[in-house]
């Protein structure tokens, strides 16, 4: 009787099971949509519902554009080398150390034309042809995150030929707000503000020299700045940056050697503002600069000259699918203080410099990923408006191949010319009419 009691419970219990199956299939069938009852996704999660306005879920992107510069400037003048914004760790809590470096190796096969003193004592124009095996850069360094709150340090040595400091700054930022004081870059550029070896060419070129070392545009300079930083709508911001830089007078007429100021005279200093708008891929800028220059030996209690200068710029970085774009454009006009002996007008000389640079990717969407870029870029400088004949320009192109962000093997060949009246005094003779074939190699640390 026991038996058949303990049988009897059992096939009762599976009727009652068969019978709720056959109900929840009933039910499913008569599921509004008729959809069946949803698996986990393979992860776990539910399946997302349709977002309120219809939209489906979103998947990752795979053609969009990433925002690779949706930093501003004054952000991205951390010192050289550093690891890309877009890839920068979350500040852990405490003080955090990150070292960083480069390498720059290169090979150069150079023709020019220059003047040369005869054996008669006459000057007489001479090609020369010359190879050269050299290392461009050797540059270690770091960036800090201190125990106090929202402050970080950040410095790196050259030490190609001897050692030279290059950044040296303590920054505060902290909601759109910041202030830098040390030694590191003006604001300026994209193409002057990013580091050496982000760009697709073997350097900033002939122009590039000129601006910086002669007509005191850009460049490193102790110093102190401040941003504010305004987030609108769409991923786009709107910074807004004011510095004052230690300005710089003439060491050496011969050689055309510069010198920081100091102990020497009252207001010695470069003052710099910056506006710039960025979006997901591109950045526009507006710089405007009143900066201190001599055209002569500097004498100790004399006064020093301002002279102001002002630029627009802009730079691309999208992805199109096929591969990735990158453009970089600027446009600058100021006075200057170098003057041709030819020149018969009165006033202080206004030079104009334009310069673009374009390069398209193949690969390297991702950091660590092999890519190719071949690029192209040209330049041209008008010295003084007044007079004629006395323009510069450079052309150059080549390919980059490697691995993104970081390292790259380049083919560069390139052709500068300079008119026969442009200022001796904005670069030396045998730079006048050049060309060259360069391979380099550079290694982000």
């Amino acid at each position: 009787m026991r038996r058949r009691l303990q049988v009897g419970l059992v096939l009762a219990a599976s009727a009652w099971g068969g019978a709720a199956s056959a109900q929840d299939a009933e039910a499913a069938k008569a599921a509004p949509n008729g959809a069946e009852a949803r698996q986990p996704e393979p992860n776990g999660a539910e399946a997302r519902q349709p977002e309120p306005n219809g939209a489906e879920a979103r998947q990752p992107e795979t053609n969009e554009a990433q925002p690779r510069l949706e930093a501003t400037a004054f952000e991205g003048l951390e010192a050289e080398d550093d690891v890309a914004l877009h890839k920068k760790k979350a500040k852990a809590k405490g003080n955090k150390l990150e070292f960083k470096g480069r390498i720059i190796a290169r090979a150069q096969l150079t023709s020019r034309r220059l003047q040369l003193v005869g054996s008669d004592l006459r000057l007489e124009d001479r090609k020369l042809n010359s190879l050269d095996l050299s290392v461009p850069s050797a540059r270690f360094g770091f960036h800090y995150d201190t125990h106090i709150p929202y402050v970080s340090a950040s410095g790196s040595v050259e030490f190609l030929d001897k050692p030279k400091l290059k950044d040296a700054f303590v920054q505060a930022k902290h909601d759109g707000f910041g202030v830098r004081v040390g030694q590191f870059k003006l604001p300026g550029s994209p193409f002057e503000t990013a580091s050496r070896l982000s760009l697709p060419s073997a350097g900033r070129g002939f122009i590039h020299d000129i601006l910086t070392d002669r007509l005191e545009i850009g460049g490193r300079r102790p110093g102190i700045a401040g941003f504010a930083k305004l987030k609108l709508q769409k991923q786009a911001a709107l910074e807004l940056t004011l510095g004052a830089f230690q300005g710089s007078y003439l060491k050496d007429e011969a050689t055309r050697d510069r010198s920081l100021l100091s102990l020497q005279a009252m207001g010695a200093q470069t003052a710099v503002a910056r506006a710039e708008l960025a979006l997901p891929a591109l950045q526009i800028g507006v710089t405007g600069n009143y900066r201190v220059g001599t055209s002569q030996l500097f004498q100790r209690g004399d006064e020093t000259a301002h002279f102001w200068s002002g630029g627009v710029d802009a730079a691309l970085d999208a992805w199109l699918g096929g591969g990735g774009l990158r453009v970089w454009a600027d446009a600058n006009l100021g006075e200057g203080w170098f003057v041709v002996d030819k020149r018969s007008a009165s006033g202080r000389p206004i030079y104009a410099a334009v310069r673009g640079m374009a390069a398209f990717r193949v690969g390297g969407r991702e950091r660590g990923e092999v890519y190719v870029e071949p690029y192209a870029l040209v330049g041209g400088l008008d010295p003084d408006a007044k007079v004629t004949h006395d323009l510069a320009f450079e052309v150059a192109a080549g390919i980059s191949a490697g691995i993104w962000e970081r390292g790259h093997l380049t083919l560069q060949g390139g052709l500068m010319r300079t008119q026969r009246n442009f200022p001796v005094s904005f670069v030396l003779p045998d730079y006048r009419d050049q060309k060259n074939l360069l391979l380099q190699l550079g290694v982000q640390l």
